[in-house]
């Protein structure tokens, strides 16, 4: 795989899961890293305040390394009562917003101050879903959140492409990670008697591992010619 030296790479998400795996394999590269997460609690902030965070960040990241080249955006999360409630049984907005202000909006306001000082040659990937391609019950949040990542990511790749700036996205499906085991820990299921493992081709729970190594692919210069690209990283759920 392509080395990463002398490149500047932001990484969201950083500190458990995929994320923690995309920096793992990339300090081996010799990148740079700019590393971030936040913790359940502060999720709950305004969303303008992290806005700010987001752009002080980026702006603190280039001020300190000379430049950015590279972003894997993998901050996520799931609403608590997943799988418990349908659409109808949703009283309020209040799990829709958490979900949509950190997939979505988190993803929105990390590109923006991302791409804001980014040059040719630079590469972005995003983390969407299996959910975010096909339809799953009691989650529809995190499916609406996740396949508005991969129209995002679709609209600044032809945004950015005349700037020679790739944008992608990792469509996974069940990984075990912190966040997945707390959900379904929640509704009383062990990772392999989730629907998605069981109808999956090769029917086991995929690792963090396993995805991040297709992220990094996408991130370096080997994948040059990928842009707008949403793949799916699934075990075969969708095909």
């Amino acid at each position: 795989m392509a080395s990463f030296s002398g490149k500047v790479v932001a990484i969201t998400g950083a500190a458990s899961g995929i994320g923690f795996e995309i920096a793992k394999i990339l300090i081996t590269k010799s990148a740079t890293l700019s590393i971030s997460d936040i913790q359940d609690a502060a999720l709950q902030s305004a969303a303008s305040q992290l806005k700010s965070e987001v752009d002080a960040w980026i702006q603190q990241t280039v001020a300190e390394f000379g430049g950015l080249h590279c972003a894997a955006n993998f901050s996520g999360v799931v609403d608590d009562q997943m799988g418990a409630r349908n659409l109808s049984q949703q009283d309020d907005d209040s799990d829709y917003d958490f979900v949509m202000n950190v997939n979505l909006l988190g993803v929105w306001n990390s590109m923006r101050a991302e791409l804001s000082h980014m040059k040719s040659g630079a590469s972005i990937v995003n983390a969407s879903s299996a959910a975010g391609l096909i339809g799953f019950a009691g989650i529809a949040a995190y499916t609406a959140s996740k396949r508005a990542v991969t129209r995002l990511t679709r609209s600044t790749c032809k945004e950015f492409g005349s700037m020679n700036i790739r944008v992608n996205a990792v469509a996974p499906g069940y990984i075990v990670t912190p966040m997945s085991n707390k959900a379904v820990k929640s509704m009383g299921l062990a990772p392999d008697d989730m629907g998605p493992v069981k109808a999956s081709a090769l029917g086991r729970p995929g690792q963090p591992d396993e995805v991040a190594t297709l992220a990094v692919f996408l991130l370096s210069d080997k994948a040059s010619y990928i842009t707008g690209t949403i793949i799916p990283i699934d075990r075969g759920l969708i095909c």
